[in-house]
């Protein structure tokens, strides 16, 4: 099995740190010290377009659609 075949069948998990950066990691391996689940396991492309979501929200109606998640924007955007 190739490594992108592994990838591909593998379960992972979107995690969130203090600075509100998103990460993928596999669900076998710890949550990074400093970082909380942000509530999203599957493939590695659904954990991504995950987080695409999550940073398209808009900052008033986030806490609205998807309690729990918390995006960091910058001044102006």
């Amino acid at each position: 099995m190739s490594q992108e075949e592994r990838q591909d069948a593998a379960t992972y998990r979107v995690v969130v740190d203090h600075e509100k950066q998103y990460t993928v990691c596999p669900v076998e391996r710890a949550i990074p010290r400093g970082s909380r689940e942000a509530g999203k396991q599957g493939s590695i492309m659904e954990c991504l377009a995950y987080i695409e979501q999550a940073w398209a929200l808009p900052i008033h109606r986030e806490r609205h659609i998807q309690p729990g998640i918390s995006v960091q924007r910058e001044a102006g955007t």
